[in-house]
């Protein structure tokens, strides 16, 4: 069933039985929750939803909100990531249980890799034994390297070779493997450096996801064209009346 609201730019497919996401999807558009967005659910291998609307504009009536529009999904790359990492382990580049600075040799540094015996390491007054980084423990968020003790600018976030180098000399902020600590930011970058080593080509992580897994995931802007196509980031507040309290709901688009 094909869909089109003039109101909120609102176009696509829902299947039978799937109206509600629609009418829900269309809600957050009436009240300001998303300024744009897309949706796209598979149900037992079929498209039940396939919508998209509003607008990449603030202002809401300049700029629609296209099939072909591109959304920053931040966190969501992380699974882009393991699947890259995972094509490699099913092409034998890798191995999830191997050290990481087999296939990255700079990593070895302060003690991230133990050859013979556990190493005893002081850091911040408490002693760890520490043992190798798996590529597994890179995966689960269990390396210690949750971030870099070097203060960094946005130029440096910036450079791949930058970052890549002050993780492979840093050293870790707990015994790795021991426990888990989410790696927000730069378990992109280790996972992504992990690709680029063991691919044949040595292929940006960018062009890797592009070339192997799908050409319309973007780590990074290759070019103004695709830069063009991404909706651009707002940040708005809205007040809500929830069981008598005001509550302030901060998203971005």
């Amino acid at each position: 069933m094909a869909n089109n609201n003039g109101n909120n730019n609102l176009h696509g497919y829902v299947a039978l039985g799937w109206e509600s996401v629609r009418s829900v999807f269309d809600q957050n558009l009436v009240e300001g929750l998303d300024i744009g967005a897309s949706l796209c659910v598979y149900h037992q291998g079929q498209c039940v939803v396939d919508l998209y609307g509003g607008w990449k504009d603030i202002q809401r009536n300049k700029e629609p909100y296209t099939s072909d529009t591109l959304q920053l999904v931040f966190s969501v790359s992380k699974g882009v990531m393991a699947a890259a990492i995972a094509l490699c382990v099913e092409k034998g580049w890798l191995d999830y249980d191997k050290p990481v600075a087999q296939y990255w040799p700079e990593f070895a540094a302060n003690g991230k890799q133990v050859r013979h015996i556990r190493r005893v390491v002081l850091l911040d007054d408490n002693i760890f034994l520490l043992k190798n980084i798996t590529v597994s423990d890179v995966l689960s968020h269990r390396a210690g390297l949750p971030y870099v003790d070097e203060k960094l600018t946005l130029d440096d976030v910036c450079n791949w070779s930058r970052i890549t180098s002050l993780l492979a000399a840093q050293k870790p902020h707990w015994e790795p493997g021991t426990t888990h600590g989410y790696h927000p930011v730069t378990s992109g970058f280790l996972g992504g450096e992990l690709v680029r080593r063991v691919d044949p080509h040595h292929r940006s992580f960018g062009q890797f996801v592009r070339d192997e897994i799908d050409s319309e995931f973007y780590v990074g802007i290759s070019n103004d064209e695709i830069e063009a196509r991404v909706a651009p980031l707002f940040r708005q507040v809205h007040t809500q009346l929830l069981k008598n309290r005001t509550k302030l709901v901060f998203f971005n688009q």
